[in-house]
């Protein structure tokens, strides 16, 4: 299969995985002026392809954080977990040590005290660009040393500046951030090089967090085998008017219900085609493996965490949307005094899509079996690319389709790239501007609730 990492000039975001992984590494530097400890930790896939330009993937994770005691002597550490990419897996999570805490002795959870932040990308790789992208332009308006972000004040609030000024590592702020953070970037980098939603086996890792391998009936998508010729048709029916000819059939047999129920049969997930779209796998793979090492670590040494992870491609245009999970105890309401922001949706199929093999529904199950006292804050944030309208609609389905069709036949073009990319990563400016704006004043709302968390 032809790797496709060629960088656009033409595009406003950096669409490049391993310069935006280069990218993100440099921020272990800069948080050393923030945080007394900082941890890096990666996790490698070891792919065997037959390729003349190798490139190391790997999931990356910054742990900046306050110790109880004396800063180490070296802040920094480095080490790498290596997993043996798509073997067997089972259906339990592994009892690892995979991940340590940034200290020099082993805190209780008492001593963990600060709340923690965590924004993680990548999980649909090609939508880890925005993710990158927002992550980049948070860390260059909270912490710019030059500007001093914040005030000393104990009931201050965290002050949002211009990201065009650029960091100056010679000027060491004096205040600390009164939490820890948590940044990993490229959960699925596969997917991100490549420019795919899936990983290497075609498994969509936001299907793939299940709860219960056997829960057959749960797991079953009958929309999906109804539409089946629509969404992931033979071979040789695999062009744009057998699709139109499906779609309209559709249309026609369903009527009204027709829009929601080619909706479900994709987003749900699906656990019967290999080959096809959003499929969830049958067992974890080794980076929900990884991920889910990360939660058990995190949420046994923390008792406040806000866990943000960033995505693409759904709901109005321009509009970013907080996606609460269905077994969150929070309400809506609750969402939106808490953070002060309108547009906030759940995973119940009204509102928004309905998912199994979520990430953060799991996070919530995990936390209500084994950590039920910890205040947990986790959504995923949804910047919408073309909109919600019928056309934008059926547009996403086409691209969808074809070019998962195409991908697996081994004839994906540019044409079904750029098509993707303006699906999750549009080129657009304006949208992108937007878009980070958004985001970046959602964040000022975060920090001052973490800041009270303290208080």
């Amino acid at each position: 299969m032809q790797f496709m990492n060629r960088t656009s000039a033409a595009h406003t975001l950096l669409i490049d995985y391993r310069a935006s992984r280069e990218r993100f590494l440099s921020y272990e530097g800069l948080f050393n002026m923030f945080w007394p400890s900082v941890v890096l930790k990666r996790q490698e896939l070891s792919l065997q392809e037959n390729r003349e330009d190798k490139v190391s993937l790997t999931s990356d994770l910054i742990w900046a954080g306050h110790t109880s005691g004396r800063a180490p002597d070296h802040a920094s550490v480095h080490t790498t977990t290596r997993l043996p990419a798509y073997a067997h897996v089972t259906g339990q999570v592994p009892d690892s040590e995979h991940l340590t805490e940034p200290t020099t002795k082993e805190p209780t959870i008492e001593e963990v005290t600060l709340p923690l932040l965590v924004l993680s990308t990548g999980l649909h790789g090609i939508e880890g660009y925005v993710g990158a992208h927002l992550i980049d332009r948070y860390i260059r308006s909270f912490y710019n040393p030059s500007q001093i972000p914040y005030s000393t004040g104990p009931h201050d609030s965290f002050r949002l500046y211009d990201p065009s000024h650029t960091i100056d590592p010679s000027q060491k702020p004096s205040f600390k951030p009164p939490f820890d953070l948590v940044l990993i970037h490229g959960i699925n980098p596969w997917g991100m090089l490549n420019r795919r939603k899936a990983n290497a086996r075609n498994v969509d890792l936001n299907r793939n967090f299940v709860i219960d391998w056997q829960d057959r009936e749960t797991l079953y998508n009958p929309d999906y085998d109804a539409l089946k010729n629509l969404l992931h048709p033979a071979p040789a029916r695999s062009g744009k008017g057998y699709f139109y000819g499906q779609l309209l059939q559709a249309l026609l047999r369903l009527h009204r219900a027709a829009p929601g129920r080619i909706e479900r049969a994709l987003t749900l997930g699906q656990f019967t085609d290999p080959e096809g779209p959003y499929y969830g796998g049958t067992v974890y793979e080794p980076e929900t493996v990884w991920m889910m090492d990360v939660i058990k670590c995190l949420f046994s040494r923390y008792q406040y965490i806000v866990w943000l992870d960033l995505h693409t491609g759904y709901g109005p245009r321009g509009l970013m949307q907080v996606v609460r999970a269905s077994r969150d105890p929070q309400t809506r309401e609750r969402w939106q005094q808490h953070f002060s922001y309108p547009h906030v949706v759940e995973t119940t199929g009204e509102s928004f899509y309905a998912i199994n093999g979520d990430m953060i529904e799991y996070m919530y199950a995990y936390r209500q079996a084994n950590h039920p006292h910890l205040s947990l804050f986790a959504a995923t944030l949804e910047f919408g690319t073309l909109g919600d309208a019928l056309p934008a609609l059926i547009r996403s389905l086409s691209t969808t389709v074809f070019e998962n069709a195409a991908y697996h036949a081994d004839r994906k073009t540019t044409q079904h790239e750029h098509r993707l990319l303006e699906m999750y990563a549009p080129v657009d400016a304006r949208w992108l501007e937007t878009t980070t704006q958004q985001f970046l004043l959602f964040m000022q709302r975060v920090h001052n609730r973490l800041q009270n968390a303290c208080l």
